[in-house]
């Protein structure tokens, strides 16, 4: 899986948001990510709607985190930005395979167990541990971890 250009600019958002830990301008996230106003208006509209933003107008208005930073996974993010989060098309809620064999096939079972560990990876991982620079030391570090979740 790729992430998309507006995923990653409003993971970059929200991290400059919960490190200013205060309302910043539309200019100072343009200047802080890089990202033209225009561009931003669109990200934060998304962003505000599934409640990870707050806007304030005015003269002193400007965004700010609705939630707490540790409150916000990488997941979230992606799943809010992103059209799909599957890594193969047959684990799509409808189970579309082209060969009609969804219920057997140990390629599909092989991609269930990756979209598994994926979730779980993006889930354990917040805004707070990246401001931290922290990639959550409690992710599984060996196989038999990693076999424990799936």
């Amino acid at each position: 899986m790729q992430l998309t250009i507006s995923t990653d600019y409003s993971i970059r958002v929200l991290l400059i948001l919960a490190g200013n830990g205060r309302l910043t301008s539309l200019s100072e996230l343009s200047k802080a990510s890089a990202v033209t106003e225009a561009y931003l208006l669109k990200l934060i509209k998304k962003l505000k709607s599934s409640g990870f933003m707050k806007s304030y107008n005015g003269v002193n208005g400007g965004y700010e985190l609705a939630m707490e930073p540790k409150d916000i996974s990488l997941f979230d993010i992606i799943d809010t930005v992103e059209q799909t989060t599957r890594v193969n098309r047959c684990l799509e809620e409808d189970h579309y395979c082209s060969r009609l064999a969804t219920g057997g096939c140990p390629v599909r079972k092989t991609y269930q167990k990756w979209q598994q560990l994926q979730d779980h990876f993006l889930q354990s991982v917040t805004l707070e541990d990246l401001i931290n620079e922290n990639q959550n030391p409690t992710f599984p570090d060996t196989s038999e971890e990693y076999a424990q979740i799936i």
